[in-house]
């Protein structure tokens, strides 16, 4: 149904892809035409407007999806593995970087942990 009445407005158009059944069969012309509708079709929907807020919303999903994988990771893994991970995360960071990561061993507080 919304196929038929796109060809019937083309048609009353006299557009050159008017009767194109695939789009090797288009002529040049028309895919500037196809082109114009694109563009004045998205303004018309605000994709822009859409597609920004998308972005807005996935980029601060983001950060609270990566810290909870952190948390549940610290919370299920061996503290030794932890400790050596974070050892080999240490030699890719800055010079600075590295030495405030410190994972507590089993058996002691965090409080207790040595300060840098």
């Amino acid at each position: 149904m919304q196929a038929g009445r796109l060809l019937s407005k083309s048609c009353r158009n006299n557009d050159p892809q008017a009767g194109s059944l695939r789009p090797n069969q288009i002529p040049l012309k028309g895919w500037g035409q196809v082109a114009q509708r694109v563009w004045s079709e998205s303004n018309r929907d605000n994709l822009s407007v859409v597609a920004a807020g998308c972005a807005f919303f996935a980029l601060f999903a983001i950060f609270p999806a990566l810290s909870a994988l952190i948390s549940l990771y610290g919370l299920t893994a061996d503290p030794s593995t932890v400790e050596r991970e974070f050892g080999m995360l240490g030699s890719v960071l800055c010079a600075g970087g590295g030495g405030e990561m410190q994972v507590p061993r089993r058996g002691r507080n965090a409080a207790d942990a040595p300060r840098p």
